[in-house]
Order: C-alpha cells, then structure tokens, then sequence
C-alpha cells in the first residue's frame, strides 16, 4: 500500500511533459506508456507495446522512455494491471517492441485490407514471442487473452499509417 501511495497516476500526455519528469525522482510510475502485460511466469513479466488508436508514436515513445528511465524507477505501475520490476529487462522487450510493431504496419502499408493483416501479424508476433516462455496450450489461451489487446492494437497502427500518409 505504501508504494502505491508513491504511485503518481500519469496519462500518457502529461508522462510526456518535461515538468512532470523531473518531479518522478526514483519513483514507481503509473502508466500505459510501459505497455500492457498479463502474467509473471518463472521467466518474470510479459509485456507488449499498447498502439491504441491516436497514441502510436513510436519516436516520441522511445524518447518519453529515454527520459522516464533517466530516473532509474525501481518499480512501473501498469495502468489496469499493477505492479512490474525488471525494469531493465522490461525496457528492453519493450523498445524492441515498439520497433517491431511500427516495422509490421509499414510492412502492410499496401495491403488491402491492412488492419487485418496488421493484426494477423501482430498476433504472429505475440505467438512468437509467448513460444520463448510457454506452451502451446498456453499459446492459445493468451491469444485468446490479448485478442481485445491485439484488436486495439491493430486499430492504433492503422491510424498511424494513415497519419504516415497524410504527412508524406
């Protein structure tokens, strides 16, 4: 409870804002910005990048990271799903993610229908990645666990292809 209490409850704008990182300090930060994860196995968290429609910046969002982490949290507190540590560890997975998802969307730029395909490859990734550290029944129940992750997911990547678009 106590370092709930520490807890600063941070939207993902204000996260951004330069006036809020310099109070974080080394404390624990609240937010979606450090993705969406599931379950702690023998192997620690899982996390995945949230692209959510409008908020998919993959170069501001690896800067916001940058900085956030220049005050070494001890702890990240997931909007909806707690507590993580590993914040090394989870950062890592986490850039990679980020990078890997804007490299899928850019990979269906011209697809037909590219939020579908963008979700049938984001879910091919998620399956990828759940193959390191379960089984394949277990594979199957977390895709079925992230499908509303994946839906959303998919969605923000289409929107930021087509914000891609309008600005070339």
């Amino acid at each position: 409870l106590a370092e709930l209490r520490s807890c600063l409850v941070i939207s993902m704008a204000a996260v951004a804002a330069a006036s809020v990182l310099s109070i974080l300090s080394s404390m624990a930060v609240c937010s979606s910005l450090f993705g969406c994860f599931r379950k702690d196995n023998k192997d620690g968290a899982f996390i995945l990048p949230t692209t959510t429609p409008v908020q998919f910046e993959p170069d501001a969002w690896q800067n916001t990271l940058t900085r956030m982490l220049e005050h070494q949290p001890k702890n990240m507190y997931l909007t909806h799903f707690g507590r993580v540590t590993e914040i090394e560890r989870l950062t890592k997975q986490l850039r990679e993610g980020i990078d890997e998802y804007a490299n899928i969307a850019k990979s269906c730029m011209n697809d037909e229908e590219r939020e579908q395909s963008i979700k049938e490859k984001i879910t091919e990734h998620l399956q990828t990645k759940l193959l390191q550290r379960y089984s394949e029944n277990e594979i199957t129940n977390y895709t079925e666990l992230f499908n509303s992750d994946l839906d959303l997911n998919a969605a923000g990547l289409e929107v930021w292809l087509k914000r891609l678009e309008k600005a070339a």
